[in-house]
Order: structure tokens, then sequence, then C-alpha cells
């Protein structure tokens, strides 16, 4: 059942009269049935030419889809299909402890669902990363040589660079304890 996405400037003038249709899409089912992912399934605008590629969204590590709702609309607006969705621990997904291993399979559950329910493969993707979905991204690109197209948004430094800036860190084993490095380097030399 298709719902409509209040576009940024509609939600201030208009108040939900006028948005962007999507489809809440629920995947990745586990063993037991139950699905872990949610997502949004946002169809280009019939009245813009259709672009051959579509875009997978991947957004910060903050909040949830309704957070990015700026650079979903925005990317509507260019005329591309765009699958956006909460990885797990964020939105309406499944909550786990968020770590590197678990997004990039999420990423990978997300290349399934539009591989094999829309018929997308990755070569007619677009990855469109903003911060650490950016960094993300960019480390699916190395795993994914098929993936040929990434834009990253203001994209992190790596995780561990984060935790060793503050003085405080050095004092509390801070860095010992992380093991995601959320660094994109390796991809962006290649």
């Amino acid at each position: 059942m298709a719902a409509h996405l209040p576009s940024l400037s509609c939600r201030r003038k208009y108040a939900g009269r006028c948005g962007i249709p999507f489809e809440d899409v629920r995947f990745d089912t586990t063993e037991t049935g139950q699905t872990r992912l949610n997502g949004w399934w946002i169809p280009a605008d019939p009245k813009l030419p259709h672009q051959t590629a579509a875009i997978l969204y991947l957004h910060q590590a903050r909040g949830s889809l309704s957070d990015a709702l700026p650079d979903l609309t925005a990317l509507h607006a260019l005329g591309y299909d765009v699958f956006a969705f909460d990885p797990r621990a964020f939105g309406k997904s499944q909550w786990l402890r968020p770590s590197e291993h678990s997004w990039i399979q999420d990423v990978e559950a997300a290349l399934y669902y539009l591989a094999s329910v829309r018929h997308i493969g990755p070569s007619h993707l677009v990855l469109v990363g903003r911060g650490l979905g950016g960094n993300l991204g960019a480390a699916l690109a190395v795993r994914r040589p098929d993936l040929s197209s990434l834009v990253m948004i203001d994209p992190q430094p790596p995780t561990l660079h984060l935790l060793n800036a503050p003085s405080w860190t050095h004092i509390l084993p801070v860095r010992l304890l992380a093991h995601d490095h959320f660094d994109p380097r390796r991809a962006l030399s290649s």
C-alpha cells in the first residue's frame, strides 16, 4: 500500500496536503519468519524523465529514515527510484547492537531485496550515503566491485580516530572496547 512522505517544504506550508509517494517495505526474513529490516521504496516521479539507475540511500547513524527526508526529497526530485532503509537498531528495524559487520549484512540484504523483488542489479544502482552511511557505502564498494557508483555526503573520519581524539579516552581504555573502524580510506584509495 502506497503512502506519502511529506516533503520538507510541503510539511511547513501545507501540513501534509502534498508529498512523495512511497511504499513501506519489510524485508530480510529470519528463519522464524520475522522480518528484520524496514525501508521505503520511493518510485520515480512519472512526470520526470526516468533515470536508468536507481539509488540505494544509506543514512547517517542518527535517527531514522524520517530524519533523512531532506536527502530523500532531493534524490526523488532528480527522477530516480530511491530505496532507503533503517539498518538494525534504527527506526522500525529489529533491535541489535549496531556494528560495522551488522550494517554490511543489512546493506547486502537491501541489495538482495532490490535484485530479487525490484529486479535492479548492482550495476544499475547508485549508492548514496550520508555521514557513516557514506563510510559504509565505501566499505561495500570495496567488497562489491559490481557496485560502480558511490556518492558520499559528509563522510565521517574513521571511528577509532574519533575515539582517540578526546583527551579523556587516553585515561579510559575506550579504544580497546571499540572494534568497528568505519574507515573509508581503503575504498577511497582505489
